[in-house]
């Protein structure tokens, strides 16, 4: 089974997130700058490829989200490495930072918008297993974990997009 909790970047990354002053800016600094990479190499302003490290953070970043947004459980996968507590701090770090709002009484506003942010994971995660812009797609490309990858983004694509854009 694929999975980014598998990754020797995952830990790191979760704990960045966890000790982050704001979890949800992270996050959508972390998205936002796969995203502008994925511009770049479109627009032939960048020539190699997205490092996987920062592959998986997008995917982690995509999962921590779809366990807030959709009561997902990947605490399991996270506890197979070895990740249990870095993943719960993270998840309850990024939960808490998507929890803030500002404003008075009836006026209060969140400071972060988790739709947008779905989106926006939904959008990079959507890139990730393309071989010809990430270092992930290059070295899983016609294994048989490019086929777990598809499904596994697949699955967590459709989840977010139904959460940020439901059908009636």
């Amino acid at each position: 089974m694929v999975t980014p909790f598998a990754s020797g970047d995952a830990g790191a990354f979760l704990r960045a997130l966890s000790r982050a002053e704001d979890a949800a800016s992270l996050t959508e600094t972390t998205l936002q700058a796969f995203s502008d990479a994925v511009e770049a190499i479109e627009d032939g302003t960048r020539t190699e490829r997205i490092p996987e490290r920062d592959c998986i953070a997008v995917w982690i970043c995509g999962c921590l989200l779809d366990a807030i947004a959709n009561d997902a459980v990947y605490e399991p996968d996270a506890a197979r490495y070895g990740l249990t507590d870095e993943y719960r701090l993270a998840e309850k770090a990024l939960g808490d930072a998507l929890a803030r709002t500002s404003g008075f009484l009836w006026f209060k506003k969140p400071l972060h918008d988790l739709r947008a942010l779905a989106s926006l994971a939904d959008d990079c995660l959507l890139l990730l297993e393309h071989e010809d812009y990430t270092e992930l797609g290059q070295r899983l490309a016609g294994t048989e974990e490019d086929g777990e990858l598809v499904d596994a983004l697949t699955e967590l694509n459709i989840r977010l997009e139904d959460f940020y854009h439901p059908q009636p």
